[in-house]
């Protein structure tokens, strides 16, 4: 994620800094309310990791629930989102079969 100066200017004193809100989310919310245009480059390709879900699941899960935590925060919870909470019906298995997955491809 990069910003301009501008911008940042402009949500600074917006954005938590609480521990169990995620940062990206949380800045990226403030900037859209701000109504700050988000420009995403759909051609720009990263390497990414799984070491989220390489991660103990009271810590994977505490990583997903941040993310629903900043929606909440910002008044944008919808039924859709709490969801995907870890605590919904389901989605406590759904990780943790994903994080044995990635476990097992690791080896």
């Amino acid at each position: 994620m990069a910003t301009r100066r501008s911008t940042w200017l402009q949500v600074r004193d917006s954005v938590s800094v609480r521990p169990e809100i995620h940062e990206d989310l949380d800045l990226a919310l403030c900037i859209v309310e701000r109504e700050i245009q988000i420009a995403q480059l759909t051609d720009m390709r990263i390497d990414m990791l799984p070491r989220r879900a390489l991660t103990p699941t009271r810590e994977f899960t505490k990583y997903i629930d941040s993310g629903t935590k900043t929606f909440d925060l910002h008044g944008k919870m919808t039924p859709a989102i709490a969801a995907c909470t870890p605590n919904s019906p389901g989605m406590a298995r759904v990780a943790l079969r994903f994080a044995q997955a990635v476990r097992h491809e690791a080896r």
